[in-house]
C-alpha cells in the first residue's frame, strides 16, 4: 500500500508538473500570438501610412504633371508663332531686299541719265 502511496504521490508529482509546463506553454503560446498579433498591427499600420503618402506623391506628381503639360503646349504654340512671325519677317525682308535691289537699279540708272544730260 506504501507503494501504491507513494507512487500515487509521484503521479500527482508529476500531473503537477506536467500541468505546469502545459500553463506555461500555453502562456507562452498567448504572448507570442499577443506578439504576432502586435507585429501585424504595426505592419498594417506602416503599409497603411505608405499607401497615403504614395496617394498624396501621386496627386502631387499628377498636379505637376498636368501644369507641365500646359506649360509644354503654351510653348508649343508659342513656337508655331515665332516660326510662323519669322517665315513673314523672311519674306517681307526678300521683298524689302527686292525692293532696295530695283531702288539702287532706278538710282544708277537715274544717275547715268544725269551724267549723259550734264555733258
Amino acid at each position: 500500500c506504501i507503494f501504491s502511496f507513494c507512487r500515487c504521490q509521484g503521479l500527482q508529482h508529476e500531473v503537477l508538473t506536467l500541468k505546469q509546463q502545459l500553463e506555461d506553454v500555453r502562456g507562452k503560446s498567448s504572448a507570442h500570438e499577443r506578439t504576432n498579433s502586435d507585429t501585424q498591427d504595426k505592419i498594417g499600420m506602416m503599409l497603411s501610412s505608405l499607401r497615403e503618402e504614395n496617394d498624396k506623391t501621386r496627386a502631387a506628381l499628377t498636379e505637376k504633371t498636368g501644369g507641365l503639360n500646359d506649360v509644354a503646349s503654351r510653348l508649343r504654340e508659342d513656337l508655331r508663332n515665332t516660326e510662323n512671325r519669322k517665315s513673314t519677317v523672311e519674306l517681307e525682308l526678300r521683298h524689302v531686299s527686292s525692293e532696295l535691289s530695283e531702288s539702287h537699279r532706278r538710282v544708277s540708272v537715274l544717275e547715268a541719265s544725269v551724267e549723259v544730260a550734264n555733258r
